[in-house]
């Protein structure tokens, strides 16, 4: 089984009653396949980074679950069919960035090399340090569009590897957050879009 991320955007005239209906379908699709909700959380109403069907405003819901492949493409169906859905966007979590986690608790946990006065000295003064590598408890995520705003230059382009100062690994997991948070309508992909909140 793998875990599924599915955040989608709904009309904001929707009723409360109608998105539970909804839910409630997705929930029931997600165990015909063996699968298991592990998050379910609303959002709310929020403000849209560029109106979308002229509409500026949606309600935003956060769905996580453990399913088989089958789960996804009948969620992906319901989303579809409901005209209320203005935006859904579905993703795989990643296997790699568990073990990475996993394997950063097990570093933090072991001892320091005893000998580290004797350790070779370089002068580097040049070198810059990743933002993320250096802190190990920041994460990229693409549903903080605030955390993504200094990486996004005035004119909306991404910035840069030499000018965010990010190793190659985070620009690209940077790169793909921008891009997410933009197809889902948390970032504007111009600036004559609405602005940033």
């Amino acid at each position: 089984m793998k875990e599924y991320e599915v955040l989608y955007v709904a009309d904001p005239a929707t009723s409360d009653q109608d998105l539970g209906n909804l839910n409630e379908k997705i929930g029931q699709a997600i165990k015909k396949f063996e699968g298991k909700v592990l998050t379910a959380d609303s959002w709310g109403k929020r403000l849209l980074a560029y109106p979308i069907q002229k509409k500026r405003e949606g309600l935003y819901y956060y769905l996580s679950f453990l399913s088989l492949g089958g789960a996804i493409a009948e969620v992906e169906r319901l989303l579809k069919l409901d005209e209320r859905i203005l935006r859904f966007m579905t993703i795989q979590i990643d296997a790699k960035t568990k073990e990475n986690e996993s394997s950063k608790e097990v570093k933090k946990s072991e001892k320091e090399d005893p000998e580290g006065d004797a350790k070779e000295f370089r002068f580097d003064v040049r070198r810059r340090r990743c933002l993320f590598c250096s802190n190990k408890e920041v994460k990229i995520d693409y549903k903080n569009g605030k955390a993504l705003k200094p990486f996004i230059t005035e004119r909306f382009k991404l910035v840069p590897r030499r000018m965010s100062n990010l190793c190659a690994y985070h620009q690209r997991e940077m790169t793909t957050a921008i891009k997410r948070a933009r197809v889902i309508a948390l970032l504007p992909f111009s600036s004559v879009q609405v602005d940033i909140r």
